[in-house]
């Protein structure tokens, strides 16, 4: 089912970020293997797990540093590559309103407080590519505006 896969999914990120200087890599790949399958329900699932295991880490860090310390939080951000990968379920299963909102989240003006990264030309192909397929053509001109505000 969607949430044995998920649940699976999450063993594994839990295993590899368990401790100081999370790895991201093998959380990318298990989405990665979720988008090929396209189960977006379950790759949105983990995508989320991953966002507030980031967060627990970067709030840690935070509780740990000592005035001196010039190390960055920044290091536990979930890479882009995750977020394209939940989009990239979510293309696959045909799912336009699941990629819109991955990318509400990664546009809002909240992202980067919330410590999400900014999108790239992938994220806006993926999310465009859904929309052009599942939404209406403005939907589509929506994120090739907001492609074109990003650069």
């Amino acid at each position: 089912s969607i949430h044995d896969d998920a649940n699976d999914e999450m063993r594994l990120l839990l295993f590899c970020c368990g401790g100081w200087g999370c790895r991201w890599g093998p959380a990318v790949d298990s989405l990665s293997s979720l988008a090929e399958s396209g189960q977006w329900h379950a790759a949105l699932e983990v995508l989320s797990k991953a966002e507030q295991t980031a967060v627990l880490q970067q709030q840690t860090e935070k509780k740990n540093a000592t005035d001196d310390d010039s190390s960055s939080s920044s290091q536990n951000l979930l890479p882009i590559e995750a977020y394209n990968e939940a989009l990239r379920a979510c293309s696959r299963a045909g799912e336009w309103r699941a990629a819109r909102s991955v990318l509400r989240k990664l546009t809002s003006t909240t992202a980067k407080r919330d410590s999400r990264p900014s999108p790239n030309a992938e994220t806006f192909a993926l999310t465009g590519a859904v929309a052009a397929r599942r939404g209406t053509p403005k939907d589509a001109r929506l994120v090739l505006d907001q492609a074109r505000l990003y650069g």
